[in-house]
């Protein structure tokens, strides 16, 4: 992988990264009708967070983003691990993570 690419696959994660917290966000505001402001007064009632469905819609959305980016621009998102280090544990927690 060259470092173009692999800048380009760092970019990517990131972004879709940022894209799941503001669809987790977006989805929530939604749902129950909150406003954009992230503070709250003691007196007000918590949020209740369907996980299942946050999860799912995150899902969703990025899987037509990572479907664009293919169609559009010929990139597939990925995720890199680097390792600093000879530490067996470590390396081996890595490798456990590829196979899941």
């Amino acid at each position: 992988m060259t470092e173009h690419s692999f800048s380009k696959t760092l970019l990517l994660s990131a972004l879709s990264f940022v894209l799941s917290a503001t669809a987790a966000i977006a989805f929530q505001q939604q749902r129950f009708g909150r406003s954009s402001s992230t503070t709250r007064h003691a007196s007000s009632s918590p949020i209740i967070i369907d996980g299942k469905a946050t999860a799912a819609t995150i899902r969703m959305e990025l899987k037509q983003e990572i479907e664009s980016l293919q169609q559009n621009h010929g990139v597939v998102p990925g995720l890199a691990v680097v390792l600093v280090g000879n530490r067996v544990d470590s390396a081996t927690y890595v490798r456990m993570k590829k196979k899941a």
